[in-house]
């Protein structure tokens, strides 16, 4: 679990942001993080050689692997402000050794469909429910970041 002062400070998303944006970078996509006031998106994924290429949101979430039911707390108005969603699950606890953070990333229409909403307003989006692990396998990790690349056109960058 991350300490206080972690959360106050806001290190635990702006390194999930980080994470996120070193990975779609080593898959030659160009990033820009969006203006720390935003309260839609995180990052801008652009094509690196297209300078009048489409734009695509990317919010970011972050949840401890340890104290957490899988999911993303997400409201409905929320939802409009970006085109995919990457949750990030990291193992910031003082028990274990670190561990390798888990992330997907889902389209805005997959989190449409997969949304329970609460009536107080907010919601929830669930990724490690039972029964769902198998079909989550190709929204994990670098499969997930592919979808970006795809849709930006971006050919997969080749090996040395």
């Amino acid at each position: 679990m991350a300490q206080r002062w972690q959360r106050k400070l806001g290190l635990v998303p702006q390194g999930a942001e980080y994470l996120v944006k070193g990975w779609l970078m080593c898959r030659n996509i160009q990033v820009h993080s969006a203006d720390p006031g935003n309260k839609g998106y995180d990052l801008l994924c652009v094509h690196p050689n297209r300078s009048k290429s489409k734009a695509l949101r990317i919010q970011v979430k972050s949840r401890s692997q340890e104290a957490n039911d899988g999911s993303v707390p997400l409201s409905e108005r929320a939802i409009k402000g970006f085109d995919y969603l990457v949750a990030v699950f990291l193992n910031i606890t003082k028990k274990q050794p670190i561990a390798r953070p888990e992330f997907y990333t889902v389209s805005q229409q997959w989190v449409r469909k997969h949304h329970e909403q609460y009536p107080s307003g907010g919601g929830k989006v669930f990724f490690k429910k039972k029964g769902m692990m198998e079909r989550m396998r190709a929204f994990k990790d670098g499969r997930g970041l592919e979808q970006i690349g795809r849709e930006l056109r971006v050919p997969r960058p080749s090996l040395y």
